[in-house]
């Protein structure tokens, strides 16, 4: 089980870079106090340059059929261009789901690294959160 330890939006503890999922280069979502906060693995970390890109970040919240999953988030690092980088997760890269009434809202998202061995915020903004009938989505939210 992975443990978080949180301070409202701030991560101040975690396993997670120990445990076989990070080893494996798995991303996780943790949610909390109104933030989706995105843990990156450290054999990702170099693509913290490509999401500073992202004019918007759009997480969709659905099913997706092809990986077996009914419940699935999708994070779209939306750069306006014709194929934006995105992140999909299935249940167990999610420590919970947001509420029904957070759809249609902008929160919080940051995005964490290890830094000698302690959790960093490497990266602080918006998402803009809704849900979708199948993923992937992968659609501006204009479309």
């Amino acid at each position: 089980m992975l443990i978080i330890e949180n301070c409202g939006q701030e991560i101040l503890e975690t396993d997670f870079w120990q445990t076989d999922q990070a080893k494996a280069g798995a991303f996780y979502l943790s949610i909390n106090a109104g933030a989706f906060r995105l843990l990156l693995p450290q054999q990702h970390e170099s693509i913290l340059t490509e999401l500073e890109t992202a004019k918007e970040v759009i997480i969709t919240r659905g099913p997706w059929p092809d990986a077996g999953q009914t419940n699935a988030m999708e994070i779209l690092f939306d750069d306006e261009s014709d194929s934006p980088f995105s992140i999909h997760l299935g249940a167990s890269q999610v420590d919970r789901w947001p509420l029904p009434e957070d759809a249609g809202r902008t929160l919080a998202f940051t995005v964490w690294i290890l830094k000698d061995n302690t959790p960093y915020c490497a990266s602080r903004g918006e998402c803009y959160y809704r849900t979708a009938p199948r993923l992937p989505w992968l659609k501006s939210r204009d479309k």
